[in-house]
């Protein structure tokens, strides 16, 4: 169960990431 936790923690995170560098970018 942490492990999968784990692996949707990162997956999220980096969808975070994204939509913040896009942000910048589309500036």
């Amino acid at each position: 169960i942490s492990k999968i936790n784990l692996k949707n923690k990162k997956y999220y995170f980096n969808i975070f990431l994204n939509k913040k560098y896009f942000k910048k970018q589309s500036q």
